[in-house]
């Protein structure tokens, strides 16, 4: 397994976001695998942004600590057994992982509570997005959740956000494909809808082209005849002739770099006089946002305009 960009490319950030943060421990600690209905039925992998963004390592069970006071970067996690190796099949050594993101120091998951608790400067650590991370930190730094909520890095916020903001030639690439790859997803919408069948059964069509893009959906796909509602999931309802059908979804592709585009369309292909007007209007705000962009303006402007 081989990271998503060149090692040096994660090298610099690294040395980067030292020179931002100024001191202390830095803990960006990789997502594990989640269980569905058993141990060994896992959800879907995917790997935690920030944690992608320093090393490129898209594998369950790792850590990266960045010592900013020593200059040093190590990658805590454990080889595979070989219970693992037989119903996952063979997979790098932690060594060669952490050799392929520049990285030279390594450590083994057990040593990692003993190694924060020892640290004699402050631990960074971003804020918990999923209910097992409350369960690794307070483990690891002896906190409750209160307290971890209460014990994020600001600065680590900041620095990570900066850097993030900004992409580099490579991502904007990467980028470019994952929306590219979202418009073929809506293209199929639009074009392959047609009354008499389900949402789900449109918004299957759409995960497929995001898998066989190299990646899966960048968020669970919203499709749905009732528009008016903000934040609704496709069903097993019945499209319906002379029904507008809003579409949100995206792809991310095989770098995790995502799509995420809306658009609304009538299942018939073809507007009532009241659909085309509200449709016009809708498209005259976006085109004028889309006229408007340029380096210096403020999103909330843009925001305004339209």
């Amino acid at each position: 397994m081989i990271p998503m960009f060149s090692k040096e490319i994660y090298t610099e950030r690294r040395n980067r976001l030292k020179q931002l943060v100024g001191s202390g421990i830095i803990l960006l600690h990789g997502n594990d695998q989640s269980s569905m209905n058993y141990r060994d039925n896992w959800y879907h992998f995917r790997q935690d942004s920030s944690f992608l963004y320093y090393c490129g390592l898209d594998i369950a069970n790792l850590a990266l600590v960045i010592d900013v006071d020593n200059n040093t970067d190590m990658l805590f996690g454990n080889d595979a057994t070989i219970d693992e190796i037989v119903w996952l099949g063979p997979t790098p050594a932690v060594s060669e992982l952490a050799a392929s993101s520049g990285i030279t120091a390594t450590k083994k998951m057990s040593e990692l509570e003993s190694y924060l608790r020892n640290a004699r400067s402050g631990i960074h650590f971003l804020p918990p997005y999923r209910a097992e991370h409350y369960d690794t930190l307070g483990a690891l730094l002896q906190l409750q959740p209160a307290a971890i909520d209460a014990g994020v890095s600001i600065s680590l916020i900041k620095a990570i956000v900066s850097m993030r903001s900004v992409k580099a030639p490579e991502e904007i690439i990467e980028i470019d494909k994952a929306v590219n790859i979202t418009n073929q997803m809506h293209l199929a919408a639009m074009t392959t809808a047609i009354a008499g069948e389900t949402e789900a059964a449109i918004a299957g069509r759409l995960q497929s082209i995001a898998i066989a893009g190299g990646g899966d959906l960048s968020f669970p796909t919203i499709l749905t005849q009732k528009g008016e509602t903000l934040h609704i999931h496709y069903t097993n309802t019945v499209v319906k002739p002379g029904n507008m059908l809003l579409c949100d979804c995206g792809a991310q592709n095989d770098k995790y770099y995502a799509g995420d585009l809306t658009r609304t369309f009538p299942v018939n292909k073809t507007f009532t006089q009241l659909q085309r007007e509200v449709y016009s209007i809708v498209l005259t705000a976006q085109q004028a946002a889309a006229d408007a962009l340029k380096p210096g303006i403020r999103y909330l402007d843009v925001h305004l305009l339209a």
